[in-house]
């Protein structure tokens, strides 16, 4: 049956209260053929943290501080470079977690990676999932005063609406594309942190388990 873009969207509002929805983002990420940037450039993690709550799934931003030399100001997820000591880029994207919001990396399961994105800086990130399943730990977060001015949550929900999503067309490189914005309550996400987030909401549209319950 082909469902239209109105019923996919409703589909994915009933997703977004679904308490299942981390095994069925994690069996999806498994089948997921995401886009990777396999040309040697600098390397850099995110981490998108989820966690369920009164019956709703909820997605973690910080907001940079103003006096940051790049992206002051913007909207992100916590993440930074890899640095020499990391194993590898989920190391960095924990790391730069625990260190930016202070949650410890053993209060979270990774579920997957997102597609890899090319930030304006020329830096390959790769966005990691995860559910923080201590929720203990959201009563000790702490922003990272050098780099952290704010941290909020957004409902997932929130995403499926249309009158707070827009695009608008861009140059960069002499190239055309697309730059994603979202308005949270004033608030604007936009640019690489909105394209992870769109890249995040059509992957649930793979997922069935909490369709099928």
């Amino acid at each position: 049956m082909n469902l239209t873009k109105k019923q996919v969207k409703e589909i994915n509002k009933v997703r977004a209260g679904c308490e299942k929805l981390d095994y069925c983002v994690y069996t999806t990420f498994s089948l997921y053929n995401r886009f990777k940037i396999d040309i040697p450039r600098r390397q850099a993690a995110i981490l998108v943290p989820l966690y369920f709550l009164n019956n709703e799934w909820y997605i973690i931003f910080t907001k940079r501080t103003s006096h940051l030399p790049y992206h002051s100001g913007e909207i992100s997820f916590p993440g930074g470079s890899r640095e020499k000591q990391d194993s590898g880029k989920k190391e960095t994207a924990l790391r730069e977690t625990e260190e930016e919001i202070g949650i410890p990396r053993e209060a979270m399961t990774i579920l997957g990676k997102l597609d890899d994105q090319l930030s304006v800086a020329d830096i390959n990130v790769t966005p990691y999932v995860a559910k923080i399943t201590d929720l203990t730990a959201l009563t000790h977060m702490k922003p990272q005063e050098s780099e952290v001015e704010e941290i909020f949550q957004v409902p997932l929900h929130f995403f499926y609406r249309k009158s707070t999503f827009w695009y608008e067309n861009w140059i960069r490189n002499k190239q055309p594309h697309k730059v994603y914005f979202y308005n949270f309550n004033g608030r604007i996400i936009w640019g690489l942190t909105a394209r992870v987030v769109k890249n995040l909401i059509e992957l649930l549209e793979f997922c069935n388990t909490c369709e099928e319950n």
